[in-house]
């Protein structure tokens, strides 16, 4: 048995991709799945993918993943369980000219078969929903670093110059545009940003249903408060929202001009149901719930049992997450309150992995960051060590179903050089989350002197001047803190041909917190 995880459901750990160790979705099937009988790697698989690239490539790595499986097997058909986008891969798989005949059980958990409205304003103007939930905020928080990794400007940019492929093909293929002046709902393809990959999978879905796949549909219906329709009005916007803006989208009261209807959360009742001489069965999960809630149910379509042991931990009912990003050239290492770490052993070269429920993406990897699910209440402290010289960022972003907050800190640093920060998270009072550098003479002397080398400080004379008078602050080891300040007015009065905005910035913040602390 094989299970393909949805967007979002994979990520990269130094460079290999793994099955969504952010959010941890698939666990509570998996760990319940190895409790009836299944074993990892003889006959229970994942396969995470690049969800960025188009479903029809990562169809084509599915086909191949099969193969592997049957190999391993020694069998001649597999199972497959693919939650939400997965089981359009699946689909790309089955329906295409490269099908081996291969898949006996197909199991589909929330499957947008015909597009999610959702994803508009997504592919229009590279926005999520105003009372997005953890995984579009985690989703926008991704793309926004990668963005700016890559060069793009905005989302929208990179979404559509990478391109994010994935993006474009979870559009729906159904009328689900209404113009605000008239009420009346578009028909689509009019005027409807169009989905070419979900048009050809709907047409071709008799190959689907004439496959010889046992198939059973499972469609989430957790509610009146899935995105059904978006209400649009004209913009003269240059670039966004080509097909229509949605009414007050972004606005503090209103309903962002997105009408909601029945479905998961994600996927409407009607985008999920496929033909109807296929099972549709209902879950009253939510999209992310559905893979646990259903553990029973799945595990009786593949063997015809019930499952004796059903495990839920819970991580799927409002989960927080704690996200970590860095801006090179830098690695870190977290302790969290526990004392339990997570991130890069400095001494070793290994990886420390303490902290429960958490994931670091590896310091090999192009984009490192941390996620911490479901972090407790006080004082995680980070330790930096510089990998060269040069800026560097830390985004700490508090994410959940309820709020959203994002805080950067930014400094310079050396080969080598270690810089201490501190976070500290108040789960009942999320939005006061703070992130602050520990400051020493030596972390001060080192932005002083690394500005000048990035040429934030335009001149020797002055990158020497507040050399001296830095170290003139201490006297026999202890701050004198009347010369601190005195030092900080003397930063104010530098010219602007001296010294630019960011070396003020963070030598200003280094004296304010030697001065406070």
């Amino acid at each position: 048995m094989i299970i393909v995880p949805g967007i979002m459901g994979s990520a990269y750990k130094n460079g290999v991709l793994v099955i969504d160790p952010i959010l941890h979705t698939y666990d509570d099937l998996i760990a319940t799945l190895v409790a009836n009988g299944y074993e990892d790697e003889i006959d229970l698989f994942t396969f995470p993918y690049e969800w960025r690239n188009s479903n029809v490539f990562s169809a084509n790595l599915l086909d191949a993943k099969v193969e592997d499986v049957k190999a391993i097997c020694d069998c001649d058909k597999v199972d497959i369980v693919a939650h939400s986008m997965g089981g359009l891969v699946t689909r790309a798989y089955i329906q295409s000219s490269d099908y081996d005949n291969d898949v006996d059980q197909l199991i589909f958990l929330g499957t947008p078969h015909k597009g999610a409205p959702t994803d508009y304003t997504r592919w229009e103007a590279g926005k999520f929903s105003p009372d997005a939930n953890v995984v579009d905020v985690l989703t926008e928080s991704f793309f926004e670093a990668e963005a700016l990794r890559n060069g793009y400007l905005t989302i929208f940019d990179y979404i559509h110059n990478r391109p994010i492929l994935s993006v474009q093909e979870l559009l729906p293929v159904f009328d689900y545009l209404k113009d605000e002046d008239t009420g009346i709902i578009r028909e689509y393809p009019n005027n409807y940003p169009r989905n070419n990959f979900l048009e050809n999978l709907q047409g071709g879905i008799h190959d689907l249903i004439n496959s010889g796949v046992r198939i059973i549909n499972i469609v989430g219906d957790a509610g009146q408060n899935t995105v059904e329709v978006v209400r649009v009005i004209p913009t003269d916007h240059p670039r966004f929202w080509e097909h229509g803006e949605p009414e007050g989208f972004g606005a503090i009261f209103g309903d962002d001009g997105l009408e909601r209807g029945f479905g998961d959360n994600t996927v409407t009742v009607f985008g999920a149901t496929l033909d109807t001489s296929i099972s549709n069965e209902n879950s009253s999960a939510s999209h992310r719930r559905i893979p646990t809630t259903e553990e029973n149910k799945i595990f009786k379509i593949l063997t015809g049992k019930d499952s004796i042991t059903n495990i839920d931990n819970g991580f799927n009912i409002s989960p927080v997450i704690l996200l970590l990003q860095l801006k090179s050239p830098i690695d870190f290492v977290i302790t969290d309150p526990d004392k339990n770490k997570i991130g890069k052993n400095f001494q070793t070269g290994e990886e420390y992995n303490e902290v429960p429920n958490a994931f670091y993406s590896g310091y090999e990897a192009d984009d490192e960051y941390i996620t911490i699910l479901d972090p407790l209440d006080g004082e995680y402290k980070i330790e930096l060590q510089g990998t060269g010289g040069g800026n560097y960022a830390v985004l700490t972003s508090y994410i959940s179903d309820q709020v959203s907050t994002t805080t950067e800190i930014v400094g310079i640093t050396t080969t080598n050089q270690i810089t201490d920060l501190n976070v500290v998270v108040d789960n009942d009072n999320p939005l006061d989350i703070s992130l602050e550098k520990e400051v020493t003479l030596e972390i001060l002397l080192n932005d002083i002197r690394g500005a000048y080398n990035l040429g934030w400080i335009k001149d020797t004379k002055t990158r020497d001047y507040l050399l001296k008078k830095s170290q003139d602050m201490y006297k026999n080891g202890r701050l004198d803190k009347r010369l601190a300040k005195g030092l900080l007015t003397d930063l104010k009065n530098f010219s602007k041909d001296r010294i630019n905005e960011k070396a003020y910035n963070i030598i200003k913040e280094d004296l304010e917190w030697l001065i406070n602390n």
